[in-house]
């Protein structure tokens, strides 16, 4: 069983691009090994009840690495069914030592160099996970969130809750801790404003304020993001709105120290909740019989089915990774401070300088870049400062 545990190694398909077999030197490593330890416990336990051939015949090898390896959960290439070892001796290990092929396994995959792929993979993209179902787009500046769609029909009061709270009246659920979005939005420069509050004086409701932005879905197969905005209609004129515009409320801490957010599930609102992270940028009572927004059932794809949320500001934003050698990049290519400042002035009343700071990075070289770009006559408002490393959670 060894022997073959090894040998599945050799053909499952890799990513290093150079097809589907292992360079010559691991390949001989593992059927070295296989044949050295399975011929010692074969030995060892020879004549026991425990062993038992691995195949039924001898002549149904193929059946079994079939049915064994998908039962495992290792799907092998239809070619590599008849790319067999020899045939396999009458006496193998049976269920009993089974936690020998671990290891073994373990190996393989270690010589089939997964990890090197990941890691390359990963090095080229500028998409974290900062938690789970929460990722930063450190080039634009976005947030993205996991989400799954569990309403199609009916007045809306959220466009995204957290599970088990307002599944009734939210088109999407994410797993996404409020605390962590509100952290990680932080993050990528939004600043947070404060959800809808009573004012003593005037008598009156004060509307949310933050941070404008744009929040945009899609659905898992899908090539581009479409607006949340043609996702819902008004009950009224069965017409999807012109805008919505959302502000990052940021929601409140309660006095126990827990984030209300957290608390309720108001994840992005569409209607006033005190405890709104996202929410809409104007009144919009909840009473269910005066509901603004209902859900667009013939553009809302079928429950259960994934989707990313993408959170960004909706001013202009331009992006600019600092490292700590001094480089400072835009777009992925190399950029200057006079070019970002002549990119900020060219909308001045909107364009943000994003600077993401690499690891090492000195908060001497920070405040000196920051100099340059106030030298050159940006706006120091149109600042703003963040550091690349994703702070740990407890």
């Amino acid at each position: 069983m060894l022997y073959h545990t090894l040998w599945l190694g050799w053909t499952i398909p890799l990513p290093h691009g150079r097809g589907s077999v292992m360079p010559n030197a691991a390949r001989f490593v593992m059927l070295s090994a296989a044949k050295h330890l399975n011929g010692r416990i074969a030995k060892r336990l020879e004549g026991r009840e425990i062993l038992r051939p691995l195949a039924r015949s001898q002549n149904d090898t193929v059946g079994w690495t079939k049915h064994q390896s998908l039962r495992r959960g290792i799907r092998l290439p239809i070619s590599s069914w008849t790319r067999l070892p020899p045939p396999v001796p009458p006496l193998q290990v049976g269920d009993k030592f089974r936690f020998f092929t671990m290891p073994t396994l373990l190996v393989a995959a270690l010589l089939a160099s997964p990890v090197t792929a990941v890691v390359r993979a990963d090095r080229f993209s500028d998409t974290k996970v900062f938690a789970p179902g929460v990722r930063i787009d450190w080039t634009a500046a976005a947030v993205e969130l996991d989400a799954t769609v569990v309403f199609r029909k009916g007045p809306l009061e959220l466009f995204a809750c957290s599970p088990q709270t307002k599944e009734h009246e939210s088109i999407l659920v994410t797993r996404a801790k409020p605390v962590l979005v509100f952290q990680v939005m932080g993050l990528v420069g939004l600043q947070p404003g404060s959800p809808i509050a009573f004012n003593k004086k005037t008598k009156k409701w004060r509307p949310p304020n933050g941070e404008r932005l744009r929040i945009r879905v899609r659905c898992r197969g899908d090539q581009s993001y479409v607006p949340v905005r043609t996702w819902v209609v008004d009950p009224k004129t069965k017409d999807s709105p012109a805008e919505i515009p959302w502000v990052f409320a940021g929601s409140r801490t309660l006095p126990n120290g827990r984030f209300m957010a957290d608390f309720d599930g108001t994840v992005i609102c569409l209607v006033d909740f005190e405890s709104a992270l996202i929410t809409v940028g104007a009144l919009h009572t909840s009473d269910n019989t005066s509901l603004w927004l209902e859900a667009n059932t013939e553009s809302i794809p079928p429950l259960g089915t994934d989707c990313t949320i993408r959170i960004e500001s909706d001013h202009r934003r331009i992006v600019a990774l600092f490292e700590a050698d001094g480089q400072l990049t835009y777009q992925g290519k190399p950029t200057s401070i006079d070019s970002l400042a002549a990119l900020q002035k060219v909308d001045a009343s909107q364009a943000v300088i994003v600077l993401v700071c690499g690891q090492g990075v000195s908060k001497s070289q920070i405040d000196s870049l920051r100099s340059g770009l106030l030298a050159k006559g940006v706006d120091p408002s149109r600042i703003s400062i963040r550091s690349q490393a994703i702070p740990s959670k407890k």
